[in-house]
């Protein structure tokens, strides 16, 4: 996972790059910053640094104050890129870092959770932050289901490279019964059968395919859990 960070390229926030950035490689994400293309605006080259992202992590720490209501400034920048990640669709996750006495209506962290920072007690913050990253981990994993039966990989086969070939997943919360929309997926052939590779599946969720092709090929599977290995297709029948 390629995770973003928004940080103050300055001495007072050096702490940053010092523990955040190993704590992210150390659950083997890559960093990515906008700090070799910095400015005090935010350009298209950092927007796409965050649009190709998979999380942010944006650290509105103190910088110009305190006030007349002894708060705090924070970058202006941090909070455009956090506004940009909050903007795609879908949104990419994202957590504010805010440091206690920054004005918490600044920019589009107002009002939303957000994990606090504060200097005296940074172990608190990166024990937070671990458990953010470990959340966008269940969140965000990549599920690998192999499809079958024979019989589908057979009927199939013939049509991997046709353009009307269109194979999608919904994901649904068992908890609700909520059924997300339907995301195309491609599939892959490989040695042992035929694959896909699902996208922001967690754990707790289930999972159902739809491959179609034309007006006539339809095979379907009911949902079943995420963490299972075979997905079962049955051949349906278009309306």
């Amino acid at each position: 996972m390629n995770i973003f960070v928004g940080y103050g390229y300055n001495a007072r926030d050096r702490w940053i790059e010092d523990l955040v950035f190993p704590l992210i490689e150390a659950f083997g994400h890559k960093l990515i910053t906008g700090k070799e293309i910095f400015g005090q605006q935010l350009d298209e080259g950092v927007r796409t640094l965050i649009r190709d992202s998979d999380a942010l992590i944006g650290f509105a720490t103190r910088r110009d104050g305190p006030n007349s209501n002894q708060l705090w400034t924070t970058h202006r920048w941090v909070t455009d890129e956090i506004a940009t990640a909050d903007a795609q669709k879908p949104k990419i996750p994202y957590v504010e870092v805010r440091e206690i006495g920054v004005d918490p209506q600044l920019g589009i962290g107002a009002g939303r959770a957000h994990i606090v920072y504060d200097e005296n007690d940074r172990a608190r913050c990166l024990v937070d932050l671990a458990q953010a990253i470990a959340r966008w981990n269940s969140e965000n994993r990549v599920c690998e289901l192999q499809l079958v039966p024979e019989a589908f990989m057979r009927a199939v086969a013939p049509r991997l490279a046709d353009a009307n070939l269109r194979c999608t997943y919904q994901i649904m919360n068992p908890c609700t019964g909520k059924e997300s929309a339907e995301m195309p997926v491609t599939i892959v052939r490989r040695k042992e059968g035929l694959f896909i590779y699902a996208n922001s599946v967690p754990l707790d969720r289930f999972v159902r395919l739809r491959v179609s092709c034309g007006g006539s090929f339809l095979w379907t599977s009911e949902y079943q859990k995420a963490d299972t290995r075979h997905v079962s297709l049955q051949k349906g029948r278009k309306s």
